[in-house]
C-alpha cells in the first residue's frame, strides 16, 4: 500500500504489523501495541504519530491506567481513510450475476450494484460494463480516483492470483479470461483477483475477529455448492496449477454419472449441489412419495428450494432423507479423506448447507465413523460468514493484498 510516507522496508513492515494489532483489538494505546510486538515504545510512537497525520489512524478516547490513575490515549484505525471497491461474479440458474460494493476499510457499505447479463455474454463486454457502473456510481457519490484503496473482484473456479487471470471458471465463461488486467486499464488503481472461497476465508480472518495462529486449517463451504480452502502456516495455498485444497472436484460415488462443467464426472460439487439436490427431488415429488414437501410448495414442483427440502427432511420425510443423507455421506467421506491427510488444527465450516442442526449431527456422525471414531467434532468450528453480503470476500482481499500486508 502506498500511503504517502517515506519509509524504509523495515519501517513499512513495522507499519504494517501495527495496523493489524490495532485491527485486531479495535481501540488500544501505543504503549500495548509496543508490548505485542516486541518494540520500544518510542518506535512505535513515532510511526503511529506519522500515520495519525496521514489520516490512517485516529485517536479515538483514553484509557484509565491502574494502579497509577493516568489515561492512556487509545488510537484506533480510521476505517474512512480509503474506500475500497468489491466485485463478486458468479452465475445462477437464470444469469451471470455481478455483485459490487462500494465499502469504507471495515467493510462498511457505502452503496452497492447489482447487473445481470444471459449466460453465454462475453466476459469482455461484462467487464467493461461492470467498470461503466462502477464509474457512474463513483461520479455520483463524488468519489475520485485517489480515494479508493483497490479492486478486488472474487469469482468461482480456479484463479491465478498472481496474474489476476480466471483460469476455469467452471461455467462462468469457457475460456481462460485475463480479468485484472481490464480494470487495471479502466481505473489505473491496483487489482486483486481471487476465488471466491479464498476471499471468503480472508474476510472470516478480517472481520469475524478469527483466532489463528500459524497453524494448518480447512475453510469449507457449503452453500449453492462446495468450496473449499486449504491454509498452511495461515497462508491460503494455491499449488503449481492454483486448485490445490479444492475438495469440490475430487470423485464421489454416485448412484448415476453426473457431468461437473469441468469435465470431469462425479466430482463432488457436481453430486452434491442445490441444483443437483433440487432436480433429484423433483424426480420423485409426488403427493404419495413425498406428501409433506407437496404440501409445503402447494403442489407446485417449480416451488421447490432448498429450505422446503430442508423441512421436508426435519419433518422425516423419507425419500428426502435418503437424497440428503448420501449428499453428506460424500461430503463427509471426502474431507475424512483430507483431514487424515492434512492433520489440520482446525475445520472451519459455513454455508446454508450447514444450518440445519439435524443434518449437522448426521454428517459429524459420518466423519466420526468414516475415520474410524479418530476424527471428533471438536476441530470443527462452524461460522455464519456466508451470511455477509458476496461482495465483502473481494474488498477483505484488497485488504489483505493492500493495507495489512
Amino acid at each position: 500500500m502506498k500511503i504517502g510516507i517515506n519509509l524504509q522496508d523495515i519501517k513499512q513492515r513495522n507499519l504494517k504489523a501495527i495496523l493489524r494489532v490495532v485491527n485486531k483489538h479495535g481501540q488500544i494505546p501505543k504503549k500495548e501495541i509496543a508490548e505485542v510486538l516486541g518494540m520500544t515504545p518510542m518506535t512505535i510512537s513515532n510511526i503511529a504519530n506519522e500515520m495519525i497525520d496521514e489520516g490512517i489512524l485516529k485517536t479515538i478516547g483514553k484509557k484509565e491506567e491502574k494502579n497509577i490513575g493516568r489515561k492512556k490515549i487509545l488510537i484506533g484505525i480510521n476505517y474512512e481513510y480509503k474506500k475500497v471497491i468489491g466485485i463478486y461474479i458468479y452465475r445462477d440458474d437464470e444469469f451471470i450475476r455481478a455483485k459490487i460494493g462500494i465499502t469504507y476499510l471495515n467493510s462498511e457499505a457505502i452503496d452497492e450494484i447489482n447487473l445481470k447479463y444471459e449466460k453465454d455474454e462475453d466476459p469482455a463486454y461484462i467487464f467493461q460494463d461492470i467498470s461503466k457502473g462502477i464509474k457512474e456510481k463513483l461520479k455520483k457519490l463524488k468519489v475520485n480516483k485517489n480515494e479508493i484503496l483497490g479492486i478486488g473482484i472474487s469469482i468461482v473456479g480456479i484463479v491465478d492470483q498472481e496474474n489476476g487471470i480466471s483460469v476455469n471458471a467452471q461455467g462462468l465463461w469457457k475460456k481462460k479470461v485475463e480479468v485484472a488486467q481490464v480494470f487495471k486499464e479502466n481505473f489505473d488503481i491496483p487489482v486483486h483477483v481471487a476465488n471466491n472461497i479464498h476471499s471468503y476465508f480472508l474476510a472470516y480472518k478480517l472481520f469475524e475477529n478469527m483466532q489463528t495462529d500459524n497453524g494448518n486449517y480447512i475453510f469449507l463451504k457449503y452453500g449453492t455448492g462446495i468450496g473449499s480452502a486449504l491454509i498452511m502456516n495461515n497462508e491460503i495455498q494455491d499449488g503449481i496449477h492454483f486448485s490445490a485444497g479444492k475438495l469440490s472436484h475430487i470423485r464421489v460415488e454416485s448412484p448415476a454419472i453426473v457431468k461437473c462443467p469441468c469435465g470431469d464426472i462425479n466430482c463432488l460439487d457436481a453430486v452434491v449441489n442445490f441444483y443437483r439436490i433440487i432436480n433429484e427431488v423433483k424426480e420423485v415429488y409426488s403427493e404419495e412419495v413425498t406428501p409433506v414437501l407437496y404440501e409445503k410448495t402447494n403442489g407446485i414442483e417449480e416451488n421447490i428450494n432448498i429450505e422446503h427440502i430442508f423441512y421436508a427432511y426435519s419433518q422425516g420425510e423419507v425419500m428426502i432423507k435418503e437424497i440428503l443423507e448420501r449428499k453428506y455421506y460424500a461430503i463427509a467421506s471426502v474431507l475424512v479423506d483430507i483431514v487424515k491427510f492434512i492433520d489440520p488444527d482446525r475445520v472451519f465450516i459455513t454455508g446454508y448447507g450447514f444450518t440445519n442442526e439435524t443434518l449437522n449431527r448426521l454428517f459429524f456422525d459420518y466423519v466420526y465413523e468414516l475415520s474410524n471414531r479418530k476424527i471428533s467434532r471438536e476441530i470443527f468450528v462452524k461460522n455464519d460468514i456466508y451470511k455477509i453480503p458476496q461482495y465483502i470476500g473481494a474488498v477483505a482481499l484488497i485488504l489483505e493484498k493492500e493495507f495489512y500486508n
